[in-house]
């Protein structure tokens, strides 16, 4: 088996990983779901999605985040340890990065909205917002993706909600 076709079926395989997880997350979220995510080192295998696999599973590892950020024990759990933290910030800054690269689709909107649904969340903690204060994530300060965020206004909410919650004034 070549090296290619290899690259191939491993990403089949974590495209299918990611979306059986992400499925398992979905509304209504169910708090034992997030717990056995938790448990089981579920941010390790986002953070694969997140380096090597194609824009499917970069949503599926995003949507997998934002699902356990949104409930308070998920939240805790991605702030309690400082470590934890930054591995999410490094996923999500990332993402940022991919984003520009992309053509401008679905699965754009989406991955863009589910970052600064992360970021949003995450700034509801306060030892979140001190990081997050000393390592912002700039692309989201600038104008890199007035576009993304003037054509989807949930988007946009999550980034003033964002800046609010920092207490910085939105560049526009």
């Amino acid at each position: 088996m070549d090296i290619g076709n290899m690259a191939a079926h491993f990403e089949c395989l974590r495209l299918g990983a990611l979306g059986v997880i992400d499925h398992l997350l979905n509304e209504p979220i169910d708090g034992a779901a997030v717990r056995f995510a938790m448990d089981t080192g579920v941010l390790h295998y986002c953070a694969k999605g997140v380096e090597f696999g194609c824009s499917q599973s970069k949503l599926h590892a995003v949507s997998i985040i934002e699902s356990m950020l949104r409930t308070s024990e998920g939240l805790q759990y991605c702030c309690v340890l400082a470590d934890r933290f930054f591995v999410i910030d490094n996923l999500l800054k990332k993402l940022l990065a991919y984003i520009p690269t992309m053509i401008v689709d679905e699965t754009c909107t989406q991955i863009f909205r589910l970052v600064v649904s992360c970021y949003a969340k995450l700034s509801q903690k306060s030892r979140a917002r001190d990081g997050l204060r000393c390592y912002m994530p700039i692309m989201l300060f600038n104008r890199t993706f007035a576009g993304l965020r003037a054509n989807d206004p949930v988007a946009d909410g999550y980034v003033n909600l964002l800046f609010q919650n920092l207490q910085l004034r939105a560049m526009n």
